[in-house]
């Protein structure tokens, strides 16, 4: 009676034994695959977001002058990228704008969304004594494929 005992308690450790292994490696395993999806979906979101780039590429069109560049921008054709290259041939502004990085950029959070704010101010002291200068805010939105060109401001 004891050897039988002793047989059936031996076979339900083995038996639960195995069981904890299986579950500890389906577990392990299920471990990995979560991993891999967040890895994978973070290459995704590289892959598709790539703001800080356009960032860099906006920048060389405006430094470059190229019209058609700023304007692929253009969250809609009532910008007028002449225009704002037109403003941004200014040594302060540009040299601004060169140092700026995409991580520089103002988050702003409106009625519409969050945009993102370049900013810059070029003052200087006129013969008389006064004040002068001018500034210009450059609006975009993240968008579903690209950075948005929405609106600029510019004053003086």
């Amino acid at each position: 009676m004891r050897l039988i005992f002793f047989t059936i308690l031996l076979l339900a450790i083995f038996s639960c034994n195995n069981t904890t292994k299986d579950q500890s490696t389906e577990n392990d395993i299920k471990k990995i695959e979560k991993v891999k999806d967040l890895a994978n979906k973070e290459v995704e979101t590289e892959s598709k977001y790539q703001y800080d780039k356009e960032w860099e590429v906006f920048k060389e069109a405006v430094i470059n002058k190229d019209i058609k560049g700023v304007a692929a921008f253009a969250s809609s054709d009532a910008i007028d990228a002449e225009f704002l290259i037109t403003v941004m041939d200014n040594e302060i502004l540009l040299q601004k704008l060169r140092e700026t990085k995409y991580e520089d950029l103002k988050v702003n959070e409106t009625e519409q969304g969050v945009s993102l704010e370049f900013y810059a101010i070029e003052t200087t002291i006129d013969e008389d004594g006064n004040e002068v200068g001018s500034a210009i805010s450059i609006f975009f939105t993240e968008g579903d494929q690209f950075l948005e060109l929405d609106y600029f401001v510019v004053a003086g």
